[in-house]
């Protein structure tokens, strides 16, 4: 029997922060996607909405690129993504007559109600998923977080 050189054998506490980091992301996107499940949204579709309401209040439209590039988490194919929301009314899609090239998207008056419906109730399940942390413990996830975030990306090259 061959001897085993892939366990954990402890040596490596950034292995476990990136296997807990993945499972808070996991678990967190999981309970907000529960809390959209009774307005028919993913979090990917209200992250979307979010940048509109956020970044367009005058309503006028902004660029799948844009939306792409603000998006929380990567996704193949945002137009696809945009195609729903637009079905679903809650954004609407036009070329302005300077660039028929471009299509904006913008939000809707539903897609804006939804926005402002559903802000206070998200912001205590948030309040909720971090309630056993004091102040002081969440400045410094929080900085901590912003910190991992700022390391460039970089791929080990598979053995």
């Amino acid at each position: 029997m061959k001897k085993r050189r892939a366990l954990d054998d402890g040596s490596n506490p950034q292995s476990d922060a990136a296997v807990l980091a993945v499972r808070l992301g996991e678990k967190l996107n999981s309970e907000v996607d529960e809390f959209f499940r009774p307005f028919r949204l993913t979090v990917l579709q209200f992250n979307v909405l979010r940048i509109l309401y956020v970044r367009d209040p005058e309503r006028q439209g902004i660029s799948r690129g844009e939306i792409e590039a603000l998006l929380i988490r990567r996704v193949p194919d945002v137009t696809r993504l945009l195609d729903r929301l637009e079905a679903a009314e809650l954004i609407v899609r036009h070329r302005p007559e300077n660039d028929q090239r471009t299509s904006l998207a913008r939000l809707t008056d539903k897609g804006w109600d939804l926005v402002e419906k559903t802000h206070a109730p998200l912001l205590a399940l948030n309040r909720d998923q971090f309630s056993h942390f004091s102040m002081a413990e969440l400045a410094q996830l929080i900085s901590l977080l912003r910190k991992a975030l700022e390391r460039p990306t970089q791929h080990a090259a598979a053995e």
